[in-house]
This record gives C-alpha cells, structure tokens and sequence, in this order.
C-alpha cells in the first residue's frame, strides 16, 4: 500500500475508533451478541468508508448502526421464538482488578446487565433503539427521528410506551461488590459442600433462575421459581460433575459473576441479581456458542474448586 493510501486508511480508522465506544454500546443493547455486535461494526465501518461528502460522521455511523441492528431483529425474531429454553444474552466478560477500559468502552451500567437485557427482548425492535437512544445514551428525540425515519411524535410515543413497559416490570437490584463478593463466596462453598440448605439461605425465597443451554447442552427448558428448586439444581450440578467442575470470579456485564469450568473447559457463566442481601435472580449461560468468545479474555481455568473459592 503506498503512502498516500495508507494514510487515508488511516485518516479513517481514526475517526472510526472515535465513535466506537457509542456504536459497541448501541448494537449490544440491540442484539445481545458480542459476535454480531462486531459483525454490525463492521458492516457500519464498509458502508462509511464507501460513502462520499458525509457531513456529520457521527448521526452517520449511529443511524446505520441502529438500522442494521433493527433489520437483524426483525429477520432474527421467528428465531428467538423457537429458541429452546430462555434466551440470555451473551455476556460482556471481564478479569477481576480490569474494570477500566471495557467499562468505558461499553459506556457500563445497569441497562447492561443481565435483568435489563431480558427486559429489552419484550419490546419491539424500533421501540428498543428508540429507547435505548433516549434513555441509555440521551439522544434528542429529533436525533433519534433521523435514526430511526420516524416522526419526532412518533418517537416520543415509542419512548414512552417502552418506558411503560420497562417500569411496570423492573426491579432494583443492588450493586454493592462487597455483597455480590459474600454471596458468590457463600454460592461456591454450598455447591462445593454439597449442602442445600447452605444454599437456600442466601437465596430469595421468590428467587427465579433463567437457565440458557440453546438446546446445545442440558438445561432447564423453563424459569426455574423458589430457593429450594434452585439449591437443588446447583447441588445436582455439583455432585454430576464432582472434582470437575472449577470456577472464578469475573465482571459479567458490570456486575460481579461468576464462570465455571469443567476440567479446564469453560462451562457457563452465572450472574446474580441481588436484593435485599439475597439472590433474587440468577442467570446462568451454558450455551458453547454464547461462550466462545470468552476464553481469550480470561486467564488460565483454576486448577480445582478450592483454588476458584478464595
């Protein structure tokens, strides 16, 4: 590539990696994929790079973002309603003591995590850019006009309606890491010690668990309701894969979780949602195809499950 074209490629990139933190958040919020979020990226990054006399790079790359993001969920959507069991996002992870960079990449917060994301699925998919725009990033409602090709009402109306939506269903949960730290410490010794009863008390007794295999492994096919359900999944899985199973600590999607290991292999990915001092909900992933992209962002599995409790 000769120098003339090399920094013209690069006059490009530049001004792409400037808006690249807003166009990541967005499409994830959109899709919950990490593989389809950089497949939209990347398409976002042809379409400019092949586009002449732009005048607002920006309301450029967010406009094609959102469109992209919307065409994708309206042909995906036949596919989210056969999918096997529930659906589950692909979590964002990150190590433990590396909670900048991500963060700020991914503008973190609670329309991040997992609980929010379920929320996400119930609305429509131009009511979902509509309100991710306004309510996660605070775009104008004549901003999102453009974007979407909608009337500025139009938008308002969309906004409020998912605003309606999400509120009637949201539950607050709590953020603070030395609570997520006890419970995921007490979670790992109950399953480890194979006591239920251990398990059941830092459980909600109206605790729900929302378990994704996608059909590709063993899961529970539905929402599984009440502390004792719950503690007896968990210890079932300890006791199947005893001396097997290993776990660590991770940033999943702002919060702390947890990602499990069967003899070094990544297994899952767990998250609490807490209130009150208890799990309230728990979200836990075992579907390979939503795991993949983990393993080159952590460190080495730990070797047993004494090693992942301290």
């Amino acid at each position: 590539m000769n120098k003339p074209r090399q920094e013209f490629e690069q006059h490009f990139e530049r001004h792409f990696e400037q808006h690249r933190s807003l166009l990541y958040g967005v499409a994830y919020r959109m899709l919950g994929s990490v593989a389809d979020t950089e497949d939209i990226l990347q398409e976002t990054y042809l379409r400019w790079h092949q586009s002449k006399d732009i005048k607002n790079t920006k309301a450029f790359l967010i406009t094609v973002v959102t469109r992209l993001c919307i065409d994708q969920l309206k042909s995906a959507r036949h596919q989210r309603e056969e999918y096997i069991g529930s659906w589950l996002p692909e979590p964002l992870v990150k190590k433990l003591g590396h909670q900048k960079g991500s963060d700020e990449l991914l503008h973190l917060s609670e329309t991040l995590s997992f609980a929010f994301m379920v929320l996400l699925e119930k609305l429509n998919p131009t009511e979902r850019a509509v309100y991710i725009l306004k309510q996660a990033f605070e775009f104008e409602y004549a901003e999102i006009s453009e974007v979407v090709n909608k009337t500025e009402s139009h938008c308002r109306q969309l906004d409020h309606r998912a605003r309606k939506h999400i509120a009637n269903n949201r539950v607050r949960y709590e953020t603070d890491k030395q609570t997520h730290q006890r419970l995921y410490a007490n979670f790992m010794k109950a399953i480890g010690s194979g006591e239920t009863e251990e398990l059941v008390k830092i459980l909600a007794s109206e605790s729900i668990l929302y378990s994704d295999g996608g059909g590709k492994v063993k899961a529970a096919l539905r929402p599984i309701f009440g502390a004792d359900k719950i503690a007896r999944f968990f210890i079932g899985i300890g006791k199947k894969f005893s001396g097997r199973i290993s776990a660590q600590p991770a940033i999943l999607n702002g919060a702390l979780g947890i990602i499990t290991f069967d003899q070094g292999e990544i297994q899952g990915a767990i998250s609490f949602a807490i209130k009150q001092g208890k799990v309230q909900n728990i979200f836990y992933i075992s579907n390979p195809d939503k795991l993949k992209h983990i393993p080159s962002i952590l460190d080495a599995a730990p070797k047993s499950a004494s090693d992942s409790a301290t």
